[in-house]
């Protein structure tokens, strides 16, 4: 088995924390059909951004990722419970999820 990006997501994040689509999770359509992410490759696009992956909404006390930072998130339950939340001005992020196939 190999681990395979999928397509890649720009993610609008606002002042609410927003995880990751449930089709992302695991996709219902598509090469990769019913499988699980088991990874995500994630980038602050043009602001920056609080993560967490601990089940708790991001806020100003998570892992900050500042312009061009990029970080990487292996497992699946790790996954579901990532949130992400703006630091100023509506950000993007660019997440790159990854399956195993």
């Amino acid at each position: 088995m190999a681990i395979v990006t999928g397509p890649r997501q720009v993610i609008t994040v606002l002042t609410a924390s927003v995880g990751l689509a449930a089709a992302t999770l695991i996709p219902t359509s598509g090469a990769f059909l019913g499988k699980k992410c088991c990874k995500i490759n994630i980038q602050a696009k043009d602001q920056g951004i609080y993560i967490a992956w601990d089940g708790a909404d991001a806020d100003n006390t998570g892992f900050q990722l500042n312009v061009g930072d990029t970080f990487e998130l292996p497992g699946y339950y790790n996954i579901v419970n990532f949130r992400a939340l703006e630091m100023a001005a509506t950000a993007n992020l660019i997440v790159f999820p990854s399956y195993l196939v």
